[in-house]
């Protein structure tokens, strides 16, 4: 109980060390009002101006957005199903942020199976996208290709691929080219298939806001983390 005192009032000594036990003792919580009672979501720890160095704690549980200048927030994560051949996600903001995107897909990858994306589905992008080194065994191959999709990764092998990782960058602020940069890993009968791709679009009017990531009906999990640029 935190006790309020009156001017011209005789204050006792148990009165004022209970107070410091409110304020001082115990969790820390945030206090407001006459009587400081506890309060949710209105007050700060320091400000934009005024940090603190460091912070120590043995849990940290959040409740909303961790938020700064340099980082990752996870906007989309889900395993997806045999039967669905594509996802779509959208609220997207390329002009605020900078798109990651990983994924895998699990075993018995077809040969010649490609997992691409593609930016505001109904938008033409005009990618020109090269492969800059696609490595399976001892050969080297090269693709180029134009398109409104981005590929993320391509088992170009004869094989059927025993899995496919992907993992790439995109870039898509209105007023500048849209560019992707990204990897890809297959495994295939010992074999290791090493993909590394870069996509440049012409289009520097639109601005992203979805996008749809195709993977030709296999299951495994796709994620998409933004930073903001």
């Amino acid at each position: 109980m935190f006790n309020v005192f009156s001017n011209s009032t005789t204050a006792y000594a148990d009165e004022v060390m209970a107070n410091f036990y409110h304020v001082g003792q115990g969790d820390r919580l945030p206090l407001a009002g006459a009587n400081l009672e506890p309060t949710d979501s209105s007050l700060d720890i320091g400000s934009s101006t005024f940090k603190w160095s460091k912070g120590f704690c043995d849990t940290l549980n959040v409740y909303n957005t961790i938020t700064s200048d340099y980082n990752y927030r996870k906007v989309y994560s889900q395993e997806i199903a045999s039967t669905v051949g594509f996802i779509d996600i959208s609220g997207l903001n390329g002009d605020d942020y900078n798109y990651i995107i990983s994924g895998r897909l699990n075993g018995n990858v077809p040969a010649t199976t490609v997992s691409y994306l593609t930016i505001n589905t109904t938008t033409a992008m005009n990618f020109h996208s090269v492969s800059l080194e696609t490595q399976f065994g001892a050969n080297i191959y090269r693709i180029v290709y134009y398109g409104n999709s981005i590929y993320l990764a391509k088992n170009i092998t004869p094989t059927t691929s025993a899995g496919l990782y992907f993992w790439g960058e995109l870039y898509c602020k209105t007023g500048q080219p849209k560019i992707y940069m990204g990897k890809s890993v297959h495994t295939s009968n010992g074999f290791n298939q090493a993909d590394k791709f870069h996509a440049i679009s012409k289009n520097t009017a639109d601005t992203l806001t979805s996008i749809r990531i195709s993977f030709a009906q296999f299951t495994g999990r796709i994620t998409l983390w933004e930073i903001p640029n």
